[in-house]
């Protein structure tokens, strides 16, 4: 029988603008949602269902292992139901000119792993995909070290993310990313014993408009 220990995840959040055209914004707290504005140019922020601020701690982060889990299991048997699931939620209001949005996810614990997955338009969550383990399953090749597998996995999320900054999102469309977070305990091993640690993620957000390109740093 498997046994998960559940923690805490704290999220350092950063929101920024991007854009030569705007010179100033605003920055606007409203029901379960962060409204972030340059001149016109505006998206609601949530993460399931809290808003976005610049530090939210998020419990229900869990210890799996990845190498008996994902490496050694074709079948999920618990894996997915563990996972730290919240939804990302990009919504341009109907006063807002087209925009795009880009996303940086960074953290420097390497026993954290997170998979992303754009479910595009989509507002059904019934609908959307639930087999992380499959997707993750999928990355993995015999062989590969953890090192390889969370560097594929990093280049998986890495692509759905810089899909998104490409896309024109327009006034009243709504975005959803599925975000899925975990632990992996072969690589903690010495903090297996203690529910009281937290792991850190930082999450930028810019904005420019939807005819700009944003630059690579």
């Amino acid at each position: 029988m498997k046994k998960w220990m559940i923690i805490s995840l704290l999220v350092m959040t950063i929101l920024a603008v991007t854009s030569l055209s705007y010179a100033w914004f605003t920055y606007v707290q409203r029901k379960s949602l962060v409204s972030f504005a340059s001149n016109t140019m505006q998206v609601e922020l949530s993460l399931g269902d809290q808003s976005f601020e610049s530090s939210m701690s998020l419990d229900g982060l869990t210890y799996v292992s990845l190498e008996q889990e994902v490496f050694q299991s074709t079948t999920s048997d618990g894996f997915n139901e563990v996972g730290l699931k919240k939804t990302i939620q990009l919504s341009v209001p109907s006063t807002s000119p087209i925009l795009k949005v880009k996303i940086n996810i960074t953290h420097l614990n390497t026993s954290v792993f997170y998979l992303l997955i754009d479910e595009g338009m989509n507002p059904d969550d019934e609908t959307w995909t639930s087999d992380y383990h499959q997707v993750l399953y999928s990355l993995y090749e015999v062989g590969d070290t953890h090192e390889i597998f969370l560097e594929k996995l990093s280049e998986y999320n890495q692509g759905v993310l810089d899909q998104l900054k490409t896309i024109e999102l327009r006034p009243g469309e709504t975005r959803y990313l599925q975000f899925i977070v975990w632990v992996d305990m072969d690589q903690h091993v010495e903090q297996i014993i203690d529910p009281a640690v937290t792991y850190t993620i930082d999450i930028s957000f810019s904005i420019i408009s939807g005819k700009g390109e944003f630059i690579d740093e």
